[in-house]
């Protein structure tokens, strides 16, 4: 590839450029940057060289490029790996919320805008509540398709978390003032607010009104108002507090005031303190005045004293008594603020009087708790009810631990709150082993559950087996009844003979069936990996069901991908996943319906798509597809037959593969689609092998049968049926065939006369078929090393063909078989019957090939 095929894309495109240059781009579903189509560059260009935050997910992968602006985002734990990743690895905790975003724009190109919005993303080693402003707009091909989703982002959390506290401080400083005047209307002094240079009346409470004869001031200057005070200096005090910050105490200060409200003025005593009032932005426009009447003032000072002193005293027992108990303790001013901690608290949390101030004193909490608490607290600070919760403190030690916390508040005689006593009891111990006892008790009622589902769904399984068993057996035997009474013509003899032989088969299947979910459970589910053309496989499966659709009046449509043939896998299986799929199709469609099959070459994997027009899936059953056992139908109602193994055995069977099986469905009554993706293989192999037929595929006779004349057979089994079977069968061929109904009657046959084959069951009583074989290798000299042997048996599991190969036989092959196949094997062991070698673990009745053979 030539440099400047894409160096103009990145030259000056800083840190992001150079990772790009690092990336292996071919191992990605984008493949070489030389590769990249012309707008995938310019818009790689334009993003690098952009100051501003953005971000690039490309293609049905959503492989994601971004620029040196967006890198302060990604904080610690994403980048670099994040470069050249599919979106939905790098960002799985915020999928939920972007992903229906990308959707929007790859497949209707709706382009979006989103501002200050949440979305939390893992960085920095934890989920963080990140705000952001952003958009998503689709950048399209020449031809017009929409490639890719580009994004253009600004983190917002600074603003939006300032602005948050902004108008938290607002509301705050709003309420201070509104509770400071409704103190104030409820005090028992006189206390008005006069603000700014004509110090104009704000408020005035009733007290106040009455100290000066009910006269109306709100709005009104105090000279103007009260025009008796000219002159004695009150006002150039109030003036000099406003400027200066500092408040002004006066005590029986000489004061002549028209009372009454009459125009007569008179002499009296006040006590008088003047405070500046701040506004939010904390500068002073203001005086509060507190004015006392000499006579008020001495009660209100004995009452004030008597307070203080009450107060005192109890706040110097609470704290020898908070010292001595082993809770952690605090007080607080009435509104909330805490100015007192016992020791074990500083112990516990490892802090200090100091640190434990303003917004530092909120590290011991919680984050995720910390605005609960603050709410809790604030509602019993508004009503003045006791505080009770329970939460998490940071100890010194960084851990958390649960505490129960209680408040109570100290009142006056007039019910005001004066303090906030409050405790935190260590409950982490017995909390946490409520919610272990919790979760225990959640888990052993989910694994209850499950084993009841379990059992409900063996049980189901085993009645569905038993209804699937006995309907072919009910055909086979009402014929085999009809055919022994000797009264059929020759049309019904044959439809007799068709439906046997019919339902034989699929007795065959439905065994086949329980014995893969058997061995999909116990992991014993193995896999004959060759390389193959996948377009080979998909029209012999087809070939096999394609009788079924014309049954149905089905038109069973294919669109093969040339590009989709090569892969590597096991040809009996994969036919194995499109027959249950293409019957399952055909079993759920009415007639006159439609199935349609494609493969097709997507990226790096090859795609196939089973598609009806049938039954459709319901909603509630669409997650439970594949589960085994599992069927959208139950009881006796059911209008299709099956095992509830079918779509099961093809998930198991595609995952070994490396691939993925997922089924979409619009509802019931709308069709259904299913779609299977796999790994196209990295090395293709020359030779291709092309699937073998099912065995429970409708078998044809050859017409040029094979021939067995002069070739002497011994069959061994204990069953007399599948005894005289084996032997008509190969007798129908020519051969010469002595029979034996055990292991010594059969080592008494090899012994007396030679034989060119032998066929032998398995499973006999006292000396099965692997002790036979073994005596007849090791007892019988010569002619029995030379023996070509076949085990015929019912056992068809893998471990079961390599126990008969271990054990000396040359071929192995399950029952049921068809004759011709069995005649075909014992042909080809007798034709090429040569002095023994060791035993190929291949050799199977289905390859048509006798083991080698090796004297002694």
């Amino acid at each position: 590839m030539r440099t400047a095929d894409h160096e103009w894309m990145l030259a000056g495109g800083g840190e992001a450029a150079e990772l790009i240059r690092s990336v292996d781009w071919a191992a990605t579903p984008l493949g070489p940057i030389g590769a990249w189509s012309p707008i995938l560059k310019s818009t790689v260009a334009m993003l690098l060289h952009s100051r501003h935050p953005m971000f690039l997910w490309w293609g049905p992968e959503l492989v994601q490029v971004y620029n040196d602006a967006y890198l302060p985002s990604f904080g610690a734990g994403k980048h670099p790996a994040a470069m050249g990743q599919s979106g939905r690895e790098c960002w799985p905790e915020i999928w939920s919320i972007i992903g229906p975003q990308i959707d929007d724009v790859m497949r209707r190109g709706k382009p979006s805008w989103h501002e200050d919005a949440l979305v939390p993303i893992f960085r920095n080693g934890a989920i963080e509540d990140v705000y952001w402003t952003y958009g998503y707009s689709p950048v399209f091909e020449h031809d017009g398709t929409i490639a890719g989703t580009l994004v253009v982002c600004m983190e917002t959390t600074g603003r939006v978390l300032a602005t948050r506290r902004e108008a938290e401080m607002r509301a705050e400083v709003d309420r201070q003032r509104l509770r400071l005047q409704e103190f104030f209307a409820q005090a028992p002094a006189g206390i008005c607010i006069l603000r700014g240079p004509s110090l104009t009346f704000e408020f005035a409470n009733d007290h106040y009104r009455a100290l000066v004869g009910g006269r109306d001031i709100i709005g009104r200057p105090l000279l103007e108002a009260l025009p008796e005070l000219k002159g004695q200096g009150l006002d150039d005090i109030l003036h000099q507090v406003i400027a200066s910050g500092e408040p002004f105490i006066g005590r029986e200060v000489p004061v002549r005031l028209d009372r009454q409200g009459g125009g007569v003025t008179e002499q009296a005593s006040y006590t008088f303190i003047y405070s500046p009032f701040r506004d939010g932005t904390s500068a002073i426009d203001a005086a509060i005045v507190l004015a006392l009447d000499v006579t008020d003032e001495v009660v209100a000072k004995r009452r004030t004293d008597e307070l203080a002193g009450l107060l005192r005293k109890s706040e110097a027992q609470f704290h020898v008594l908070a010292e001595s108990i082993p809770q952690l303790a605090w007080a607080a001013r009435p509104d909330g603020q805490i100015d007192w901690y016992n020791q074990r608290w500083y112990e516990y949390t490892g802090t200090t009087f100091e640190t434990m101030q303003g917004e530092r004193g909120q590290s011991v909490h919680a984050p995720e708790q910390l605005g609960a608490v603050r709410a809790r607290w604030r509602a019993s600070l508004d009503t003045g009810e006791p505080f009770e919760m329970e939460f998490l403190l940071r100890g010194k030690d960084g851990q958390f631990r649960w505490h129960l916390t209680r408040a109570v508040p100290l009142r006056d005689e007039s019910g005001a709150i004066v303090r906030w006593f409050g405790t935190n009891t260590d409950i982490d111990t017995s909390r946490r082993a409520a919610l272990d006892r919790a979760k225990l008790l959640e888990s052993e009622q989910a694994a209850r559950l499950a084993a009841e589902l379990a059992s409900r769904a063996k049980d189901d399984f085993l009645s569905t087996a038993s209804h699937e068993l006995r309907t072919p057996l009910n055909a086979i035997l009402g014929w085999a009844r009809m055919l022994q009474s000797g009264q059929l013509d020759q049309s019904s003899f044959t439809r007799a003979i068709d439906t046997i032989e019919r339902n034989a088969r699929a007795q065959v299947r439905l065994v086949e069936d329980i014995l893969d979910g058997s061995r999909l459970i116990n992991g014993q589910l193995h896999l004959e990996i060759r390389p193959l053309d996948m377009t080979a496989v998909v029209s012999a499966a087809l070939d096999t069901v394609r009788a079924a659709a014309e049954a149905k009046r089905i038109m069973l449509s294919a669109s093969l991908d040339p590009a989709a043939t090569r892969i590597v896998g096991d040809p009996d299986r994969l036919q194995q996943i499109i027959w249950n799929l293409v019957t399952n199709a055909i079993k759920f469609t009415p007639k006159d319906g439609t199935v349609n099959v494609s493969l097709a070459r997507v990226g790096t994997d090859i795609e196939l798509t089973v598609k009806d027009s049938g039954e459709g899936i319901g909603p509630d059953f669409l997650p439970h597809v594949f589960d085994r056992f599992r069927q959208a139908e139950g009881g006796t109602t059911r209008r299709h037959g099956g095992l509830g193994l079918g779509l099961a055995l093809v998930r198991h069977l595609v995952e070994a593969h490396g691939g993925s099986v997922r089924a979409e469905s619009g509802g019931v009554g709308r069709g259904a689609t299913f779609i299977v993706t796999f790994p196209v293989q990295a090395v293709y192999a020359a030779a291709v092998i092309p699937p073998a037929p099912r065995k429970d595929e409708p078998h044809h006779l050859v017409p040029n049968a094979v021939s067995l004349e002069g070739v002497t057979v011994l069959v061994v089994d204990d069953e007399a049926d599948a005894r005289d079977l084996v032997a008509t069968a190969l007798r129908a061929r020519g051969a010469e065939v002595t029979v034996a109904a055990s292991a010594a009657e059969a080592l008494e046959r090899v012994a007396a006369q030679p034989f060119m084959a032998m066929v032998s069951d398995v499973g006999m009583p006292g000396t099965d078929g692997y002790q036979l074989i073994g005596d007849i290798r090791t007892i019988t000299g010569t002619r029995g090393v030379a023996l070509p042997a076949i085990a015929l048996t019912a056992y068809s599991r893998e471990e079961d063909r390599r126990r008969a190969l271990d054990a000396g036989f040359d071929a192995y092959a399950s029952k049921p078989i068809e004759p011709d196949e069995l005649v075909q094997a014992v042909a080809s062991l007798v034709s090429t019957a040569e002095p023994k070698r060791t035993p190929s673990p291949a050799s199977e009745v289905a390859d048509a090939e006798p083991r080698p053979r090796q004297g002694d």
